[in-house]
C-alpha cells in the first residue's frame, strides 16, 4: 500500500510540474509575440512578401561549375528548393521533368544534400538544369526554407513574386514567360 501511495504521489507531482511548465511556456510565447509586435519584427511571411528583393547567392552546380544568382537577373525564374531525401518532392520534380527542355534556365533546382545525391536526383528526374547542390544549407537559409519542396518565383527585376509551396500553374507561367523572351 505504501509503494502505491508513493507512486501516485510521484505521478501527481510530475503531472503538476508538466501543467505548470506548459503554462509557463505559453506565457513566454505570448510575451515574445507581443514584444515582436511592439518592435515591428516580422516573420518569414513578410520578409518574403511579393516585391521584396531576392537574396543574392552563389554556389556550385552538380557538375562543379560555379553559379551565381546574378545570372538570373533579366529573366523570370522559379527557384525550386528540394532535398535529396524528400519523398514529398517527387510530384514537383515529375512536373518539372514534364516541362522538359522548356524549363532549362527558367527553373533552377536548389538541392539540399551532397553533390552526388543531388546529381542522382537530377538524373532520376532528367532535370534540365541548372541543379545547385546546397551542401551546407546556406542558400536555403538565405530564403528561410524550412520545408521541402518550396518554390520561390522571382521576376525579371530580381524581386520575389511568391514564396511557398510549389504550384504547377505558377511554375508553368514562369517557363512560358521566359520562353517568350
Amino acid at each position: 500500500m505504501g509503494t502505491e501511495l508513493g507512486l501516485y504521489l510521484v505521478l501527481g507531482i510530475t503531472a503538476t510540474f508538466v501543467v505548470l511548465h506548459s503554462f509557463l511556456l505559453l506565457a513566454l510565447t505570448r510575451a515574445v509575440h507581443e514584444l515582436r509586435l511592439e518592435l515591428g519584427v516580422s516573420g518569414v511571411e513578410t520578409a518574403f512578401a511579393p516585391g521584396s528583393e531576392a537574396p543574392a547567392f552563389s554556389g556550385a552546380d552538380i557538375h562543379g561549375a560555379s553559379f551565381s544568382s546574378s545570372e538570373l537577373v533579366g529573366r523570370p525564374t522559379a527557384l525550386l528548393f528540394i532535398s535529396a531525401g524528400c519523398d514529398s518532392c517527387a510530384t514537383t520534380l515529375e512536373e518539372t521533368q514534364a516541362l522538359g527542355i522548356k524549363a532549362r534556365g527558367a527553373v533552377v533546382v536548389v538541392c539540399r544534400g551532397t553533390t552526388s545525391s543531388c546529381a542522382e536526383v537530377a538524373s532520376t528526374y532528367s532535370l534540365p538544369g541548372p541543379v545547385i547542390a546546397d551542401v551546407d544549407g546556406s542558400i536555403g537559409g538565405l530564403y528561410s526554407i524550412s520545408k521541402f519542396p518550396t518554390a520561390v518565383l522571382i521576376d525579371r527585376r530580381g524581386r520575389i513574386r511568391t514564396h511557398g509551396s510549389p504550384r504547377r500553374e505558377e511554375i508553368v507561367a514562369v517557363v512560358e514567360e521566359q520562353s517568350a523572351l
